[in-house]
């Protein structure tokens, strides 16, 4: 997928206003944090701009993915949104590329995250209107209003393991209707991600996505459950991270819980299909809580559908 037009451009922007080589090594420092479990506070100019240059492209994208997903799955579109651990704000932009909303509170802890995010978000005239910010910490703050849809991406693994349910409960009463939870698609993330699927299932959660099922999670010793998105990359990106390809893969882990909602999908593509002569491979997660291999000749009458389905899709 391409990124936001304005994101692109708000990027490209304030790209032109720093010093590059300040910038790159501050990208290469969050590189190696994202991959380490006890990640350092991103506080300084630098190093928020390097991890919106770096990080907010996978992030919109995963984003994005997620909430076209869930689109077809709701019968009640929300209007309003709250979005913790907001980040600068990537998740805002594919929110209203999804949703027609008509807010979105943006809760984030640092001033620096903020204030950026301003910036970035200004590009975006209709956005801007819709988005409010909050200083504000998920550990020590109260929520004191709801709304239809929360939202929160890449912030539930940088708390300590001792405080996550706790997070977890605040953003589950703030909701009037959907939570959505996005990860890194790494195995530590989905053991997590399975903690929380199963403690919220226990308070009476509606889970609807990904899974087509509410049983016992039937992914078990080393694999785990993740999807990826394809983003393009922009010229700066490329540069920070002295890469070829035009385009980067994010992978992500993701659950969709809901007060009102009851859709699931009847199956869901675990993995990328596998494609031998007039045979497509299907390795799915069905509604019976098992993930089965599924083996589509062409004489199938979902031959076509599965030649286009891709890994994460729903199927019939």
């Amino acid at each position: 997928m391409e990124l936001d037009t304005y994101l692109k451009l708000a990027l490209n922007n304030e790209s032109q206003k720093i010093n590059f080589k300040n910038i790159k090594n501050s990208s290469k420092s969050i590189s190696e944090n994202y991959r380490n479990i006890n990640k350092k506070s991103i506080t300084s100019k630098d190093d928020v701009l390097a991890y919106a240059l770096s990080r907010m492209p996978a992030t919109y994208a995963s984003s994005y993915t997620v909430l076209e997903n869930l689109k077809n799955l709701i019968q009640k579109t929300p209007k309003t949104v709250f979005d913790f651990g907001a980040g600068t704000g990537a998740c805002s932009f594919a929110i209203n590329n999804v949703f027609n909303v008509d807010t979105i509170t943006c809760f984030e802890y640092q001033n620096e995250m903020i204030n950026l995010g301003k910036k970035l978000i200004f590009y975006n005239n209709e956005l801007n209107n819709k988005v409010n910010w909050e200083n504000f910490d998920i550990l020590k703050n109260n929520i004191k209003k709801k709304a239809d849809l929360v939202t929160t991406a890449y912030m539930l693994n940088e708390l300590p393991k001792e405080s996550l349910f706790l997070a977890v409960d605040k953003m589950w009463e703030a909701t009037n209707n959907l939570f959505v939870i996005i990860e890194p698609g790494t195995p530590s993330n989905f053991k997590q991600m399975k903690e929380i699927r199963e403690y919220l299932l226990q308070k009476g959660a509606n889970l609807i996505a990904p899974c087509p099922h509410a049983k016992a999670c039937p992914v078990e010793n080393n694999n785990w459950c993740h999807f990826t998105c394809r983003i393009s990359r922009i010229k700066i990106h490329k540069n920070l991270k002295d890469a070829e390809s035009p385009f980067e893969d994010e992978k992500f882990t993701y659950l969709v819980f809901s007060k009102n909602e009851k859709t699931m999908a009847k199956s869901r593509v675990l993995r990328h299909p596998i494609y031998r002569p007039k045979v497509v491979s299907l390795e799915l997660c069905n509604n019976n809580g098992k993930i089965e291999r599924l083996e589509i000749s062409k004489s199938n009458e979902n031959y076509k559908l599965a030649r286009k389905i891709k890994c994460g899709d729903e199927f019939v």
